[in-house]
């Protein structure tokens, strides 16, 4: 009965070895897809950190060129600035010089610039060629002394309105070049603007993709989190299978022993009774009643 008993036990210990065995293959199945998951997760992790590494380059480069834009918007805003300053230096000299010639026709002779150059060649011409007396010839000259004073006038004028009429060239070369100026302002501007605006694209998608990759690295520590239990799960099956089998295997010897045993009694006693009765021995039968002391 003892070896029925001992019979049924190892047969409900194979059993249960055979399910935990069972469970292993699953526990591990379950550890190794999880971990193969994480290592997807961190591999599309890694991917997008590369894309946002490539976006970063891109950005760094995209500023580099806004930065260069916006400095020669700068240095274009201060030659604006500067020819706006000339500009309107030049308007205020022209506001004086046509003051000056409102106030020099106030004081205009009452005949014409021709009158009086026509008045003082004859005069001049008188003095060359005729032989005046002294005080005729001074008399003479200031004549044209006083003519040339009336005729200065319109020289000062003719002198004023030609400093007005440069100036107005300059003031409208001026304005062309402002003009031209804030042409180049613009396209420089709109230029850096577009770089600028890349740029902020760039970052908001660097911006999402951090939070893919948050995601993605969230769930590779959960994936890795969730296969230590498993492993742990297996690791202690496992332990609970080797305790179980070095448990079958020292009642398998127990009852090998046993069986062994049983049948050396059985050996000695056939060979203790061929003994008595004289029969012939076998090797073996011999060889335990000699360790027996029995022959």
């Amino acid at each position: 009965m003892d070896g029925l008993r001992e019979i049924g036990m190892a047969e409900d210990r194979k059993r249960e070895i055979a399910e935990l065995s069972r469970e292993l293959g699953t526990l591990k199945a379950e550890r190794d897809r999880l971990l193969a998951e994480a290592h997807r997760q961190a591999q599309e992790r890694n991917r997008i950190h590369g894309e946002m590494r490539k976006l970063r380059l891109e950005v760094d480069t995209l500023k580099e060129k806004r930065d260069a834009l916006n400095r020669q918007v700068r240095h274009l805003k201060a030659l604006r600035e500067e020819g706006w300053r000339d500009c309107r230096a030049k308007i205020e000299e022209l506001k004086r010089l046509r003051r000056e010639i409102k106030e020099a026709v106030l004081r205009k002779p009452n005949r014409t610039r021709e009158s009086l150059e026509s008045d003082i060649e004859k005069i001049e011409w008188r003095i060359q060629t005729e032989s005046p007396s002294l005080k005729e010839e001074r008399e003479l000259v200031e004549q044209v002394k006083d003519l040339e004073n009336e005729l200065e006038i319109y020289r000062d004028i003719e002198r004023t309105e030609d400093k007005i009429a440069t100036l107005e060239n300059d003031v409208e070369e001026l304005k062309d070049q402002i003009s031209v100026l804030r042409i180049k302002i613009s396209e420089v501007a709109g230029q850096s603007q577009r770089f600028h605006e890349k740029m902020i694209g760039h970052l908001q998608k660097v911006k999402e993709l951090k939070a893919k990759a948050d995601e993605k690295h969230g769930e590779y520590i959960d994936c890795r989190e969730k296969a230590k239990v498993f492993h742990s799960k297996y690791l202690a099956t496992l332990d609970q299978m080797n305790a179980i089998r070095e448990q079958v295997r020292k009642e398998e010897e127990k009852e090998k022993a046993r069986k062994q045993s049983i049948l050396q009694e059985r050996m000695e006693k056939t060979a203790s009774d061929k003994l008595k009765r004289g029969e012939r021995l076998t090797f073996e039968e011999f060889k335990i009643l000699a360790e027996m002391g029995k022959i």
